[in-house]
């Protein structure tokens, strides 16, 4: 029987402290040293026939303790957790050994608890997006200039024209240090009064030049300048540019045959309303992504409670960098040469990924625990139909990718994915008082 001892600690973590008798102890030793001593000549005696007292005279006690303590350890702590209460989320580390008698710690992470509180009581006013005609009118102006041309303009540059440019700015910081704030090679600019690319005020200093002219300027930044990234207020903006050319923009008439030349629309009203239903739903998706995090931010604000152990952390970090790894490996770049080129270390990346880490920890046990607590099910017939709306993605190789998609495993990991979707479903049913009843 061991002796057990748990301290409480922060993070969902216990300090676990375990005291192991003195023949234990000396019962690993001596395996450990007949283990050895098939290892070792001694004169006098024949490998694995050495008495334990010389072999621990010629190996030393220490070295033979050391050799005994980790599988002792592993064991130890095995039937720790057996015989106490514990519920541990992972692996535990052992910190501390002390001798005569033996006492282990470990520290001992926790699973996660998650207490909702009345989380039913929520409320958080949702402002549905909407598109107007000017939406829509400036998303076609940009597919009808995709579908243009240029051509050169021997004159000075005015309102209206495109010119290709070389751009270089800087500013400096609040700590006086100086930052670059765009490096674009024969960018495509539209002049216009208004422009606000890159910055508003920018268009103005170009009016006038020819191509191949080069020029400097200086652009402020007014404090209260809410169109302009927070960063940037108040601060002077140095900018080198380059114009390579002076361009008007030849553009294709707004009809039927445009239509159909860049959607699967017929007409320019059906273009219309496709446009609309693309931009609503990129706009529903935005605001539903600010009301989420409004509703996490309020649920973690004193109506939740959310606890889970340092670990929890570290390992979803560590997912995070293969992640990121392996879609940079995609692109040819390897994780290492990003690291390099951009003067970091794995541990800076560490830092980096903490905070998405923390955040995607708590809001999936919050939607976990959501979703046992709302009765949120799947199915096999939730399955079976996102699967075969997921195979017509597949084209010809639907076929092989059938048997993929049904697999156990990946039905598991779409069964969680559902769930989690519909948690957030009611959970913003619930901020927006159009939640069922559990009753």
């Amino acid at each position: 029987m061991l002796k057990l001892q748990h301290e409480a600690m922060e993070d969902r973590q216990t300090r676990l402290i375990v005291t192991v008798d003195d023949a234990r102890v000396d019962k690993a030793m001596k395996d450990t040293a007949k283990r050895l001593g098939k290892q070792v000549q001694i004169s006098g005696f024949r490998k694995g026939k050495v008495p334990y007292r010389i072999l621990l005279s010629h190996l030393g006690e220490d070295y033979v303790f050391n050799e005994a303590l980790d599988p002792l350890s592993q064991a130890v702590y095995a039937e720790a957790l057996e015989e106490s209460d514990l519920q541990p989320y992972g692996p535990g580390a052992l910190t501390d050994v002390e001798r005569n008698p033996l006492r282990l710690t470990f520290i001992v992470p926790l699973v996660p608890t998650v207490e909702l509180g009345d989380y039913r009581d929520l409320r958080i006013d949702y402002d549905p997006p909407e598109i107007d005609e000017k939406d829509v009118a400036d998303a076609i102006e940009e597919m009808r200039k995709e579908q243009g041309f240029l051509e050169p303009l021997e004159r000075p540059a005015e309102y209206g024209d495109v010119a290709t440019v070389d751009i270089h700015g800087h500013f400096t910081d609040d700590e006086g240090a100086e930052q670059e704030l765009a490096h674009r090679h024969e960018y495509e600019l539209d002049l216009l009064e208004d422009g606000k690319d890159p910055v508003p005020g920018f268009a103005k200093h170009l009016i006038g030049l020819e191509a191949e002219a080069e020029t400097h300027f200086e652009v402020e930044i007014a404090e209260d300048n809410e169109e302009i990234i927070e960063e940037l207020r108040g601060k002077t903006l140095h900018f080198e540019v380059k114009v390579h050319g002076i361009y008007t923009r030849d553009l294709p008439e707004l009809d039927d045959e445009f239509a159909e030349s860049v959607s699967t629309a017929g007409s320019m009203d059906e273009l219309r309303e496709q446009v609309r239903e693309e931009l609503l739903a990129h706009a529903k998706s935005h605001t539903d992504n600010d009301y989420l995090d409004a509703i996490f931010g309020q649920l973690l604000d004193g109506i939740a409670t959310v606890e889970f152990p340092p670990q929890m952390v570290d390992d979803d970090v560590e997912d995070l960098i293969n992640n990121y790894g392996a879609r940079l490996q995609q692109q040819g770049l390897s994780l290492d040469d990003y690291l390099r080129l951009n003067q970091m270390t794995k541990d800076d990346l560490r830092a980096d990924f903490r905070e998405t880490a923390v955040r995607r920890i708590e809001r999936g046990l919050l939607l976990a625990e959501i979703a046992d607590a709302e009765l949120v099910s799947v199915d096999d017939t939730d399955l079976d139909d996102e699967i075969r709306t997921r195979l017509l993605s597949f084209g010809e190789g639907a076929a092989y990718m059938e048997s993929v998609l049904n697999s156990p495993e990946y039905r598991r990991m779409l069964s969680n994915e559902i769930r989690t979707d519909r948690a957030i479903e009611r959970l913003m049913a619930i901020a927006k008082g159009e939640a069922p009843s559990l009753e």
